[in-house]
């Protein structure tokens, strides 16, 4: 049973955002039930029946004040609901961010720290071959006239314009998947030296600067300065290595593309360089004014600002682009959504848990680094119902207490 409840927990982590897969097929699209909603349940009925004794919550509800302001983040979510104005999409979201809740206080609680890390390496890594299996398809999508896909794994590659695809792996999100993917490498990076290791980090890096995500990008120059700035010489040594060899392959693999003339770097980086027109048709415009639009409704109604409109909804508030109307819309801003969705108290306990205390009682704690970048890659983005997110920050509490103890 023990190493059923393992397997479980890797296959968890390395499925930790693989929305590409729809066991239930495409045809119900208005609920994607991927394999990690279905692992998560399968190993929740398994704790509760064989493990509710081996349950230790004390990591969670004696770590300081943090549970306080976890506790009340949710509590204002809930408030929300009251005055939501779609009940259900707000409830049906609230499950799914408690479905990620529990199964991961589940496993921070069931586990000694060095078990969860060895889960955590193998969930990496499992996850790491996983995501470049999907990007090989992607590509072989992209690059011939073969149809890889099917109604329940879609294989239909992202694209900037038509000049170059974007690979995020098993996330339909590149920007998601680019951070799920990072997260993995940063887990392989700082816990495992094995040289098949070495590859793979480098491997996943390539394919982190192939999405052109500049978000991530963003938050992989904040990684990168925070860790070298921390790091002894040999640690310097080692990231200008990993930087320098992903830097070099990645030259040479679009400038031997370019050469087959199978993109188009020249208009790439002009696209990707367009981060200041401020209007609705450009991928850099779309997000500003999102966040203006997003500003222009919490302080422009007092109810909204107190209360919100309900978690998940602020999708029918966003008018006057392509996807408007489509629930996977957002204000491009996981604050900005919050403070729209939930109101300014939620915003405001949302960040001192995710960013304010980090900072404020790290411990030294080595997952510091990856919560300061991703907020801010959530200033420009949101990860509220992405499980790699809320793992992230569990984890980095989970090793916080461990850390005290030690003190």
């Amino acid at each position: 049973m023990n190493s059923i409840i393992k397997a479980l927990s890797i296959l968890i982590i390395s499925f930790i955002g693989a929305d590409r897969i729809n066991i239930l097929s495409d045809k119900f699209d208005f609920f994607v039930f991927t394999p990690f909603i279905l692992f998560s349940l399968i190993f929740i009925f398994f704790v509760f029946v064989f493990f509710i004794d081996e349950l230790k919550f004390d990591w969670m509800l004696n770590n300081g004040i943090s549970f306080n302001f976890f506790a009340t983040y949710l509590l204002t979510i809930l408030i929300s609901l009251l005055f939501s104005i779609d009940v259900y999409i707000s409830l049906k979201r609230f499950i799914l961010l408690m479905l990620i809740l529990i199964v991961f206080i589940l496993i921070l609680s069931l586990y000694n720290y060095t078990t969860l890390i060895d889960i955590i390496i193998k969930g990496a890594l499992l996850g790491s071959i996983i995501f470049l299996i999907f990007n090989i398809l992607l590509s072989v999508n992209w690059f011939s006239d073969t149809e890889l896909t099917s109604v329940y794994i879609n294989l239909i590659p992202d694209k900037i314009a038509y000049f170059v695809p974007r690979l995020g792996g098993y996330t339909l999100d590149v920007n998601r998947g680019s951070v799920i993917l990072l997260f993995f490498t940063y887990i392989l990076y700082n816990f495992t030296n094995k040289k098949y290791i070495k590859f793979l980090i480098v491997i996943n890096m390539l394919c982190i600067l192939i999405s052109f995500s500049r978000t991530t990008y963003m938050m992989l120059l904040i990684l990168f300065l925070f860790n070298f700035s921390s790091s002894n010489k040999d640690g310097k040594i080692k990231i200008f290595k990993y930087s320098f060899f992903t830097m070099l392959i990645s030259i040479t693999l679009l400038g031997y593309l370019e050469f087959r003339n199978l993109i188009s770097i020249e208009l790439l980086i002009t696209e990707r360089l367009n981060i200041l027109e401020f209007g609705r048709f450009t991928s850099s415009g779309i997000h500003l004014k999102l966040i203006y639009d997003g500003l222009n409704h919490a302080f422009g109604n007092l109810k909204i600002l107190l209360f919100g409109t309900g978690f998940g909804t602020s999708y029918q508030l966003i008018e006057g682009y392509y996807w408007s109307g489509s629930k996977y819309g957002n204000y491009h801003s996981m604050y900005i959504t919050s403070l729209v969705e939930c109101g300014l108290f939620n915003c405001v306990f949302f960040i001192i848990y995710s960013f304010v205390l980090p900072i404020y009682s790290s411990y030294k704690n080595i997952f510091l680094g990856f919560l300061i970048a991703v907020f801010f890659f959530n200033l420009f983005y949101q990860l509220n119902v992405e499980p790699m997110f809320w793992f992230a920050i569990l984890l980095f509490y989970k090793t916080n207490f461990e850390n005290q103890k030690k003190i």
